[in-house]
């Protein structure tokens, strides 16, 4: 059974077709598995997680923890993207990840963030307004969001 599978039956974690969402503290997290067929050293797994609008000093402080924690945490590459989501990439060429591993990384980086005040309070991915009561899968990777903003950019998408 794979990573994902055992993370999710172990931890009561939605996965679904290679994707583990997972939910702490209302900091959404998407796992996936990654195969790269024309080198198989690459394979592996990758963590997103959406960031509300961290300053660039809360990024630099980030960086430089992962940066210093990487080999602890088995920590391969990582980057916060032009929409404000951390992508971490993990190392795992010649050994895999046990469970109890990969939940301490998870707990770890959300530690963090929460010590550096980055914090995630359920911000609409569609209009930035706060108390989203729904979720939404973009590029399989789940935002918050208000369920209104979703129907209306879903019934604009099919116009």
């Amino acid at each position: 059974m794979s990573l994902l599978k055992q993370l999710a039956e172990t931890y009561h974690y939605e996965y679904h077709k290679n994707y583990l969402y997972i939910n702490i503290d209302d900091y959404l997290i998407t796992v996936r598995n990654y195969i790269d067929y024309f080198d198989p050293r690459n394979n592996g797994r990758i963590i997103y997680i959406p960031l509300n609008d961290p300053t660039q000093e809360q990024k630099e402080q980030l960086m430089v923890f992962l940066k210093a924690n990487s080999l602890n945490l088995k920590i391969r590459e990582y980057v916060i993207d032009d929409l404000n989501v951390l992508v971490i990439r993990l190392l795992e060429v010649y050994k895999k990840f046990k469970i109890e591993e990969f939940h301490h990384l998870i707990n770890t980086v959300i530690k963090f963030l929460k010590d550096i005040n980055i914090s995630y309070e359920k911000v609409c991915r569609y209009c930035k307004g706060n108390d989203s009561d729904s979720t939404v899968i973009i590029n399989k990777i789940k935002y918050h969001c208000h369920s209104k903003c979703r129907e209306e950019f879903e019934s604009k998408m099919k116009k």
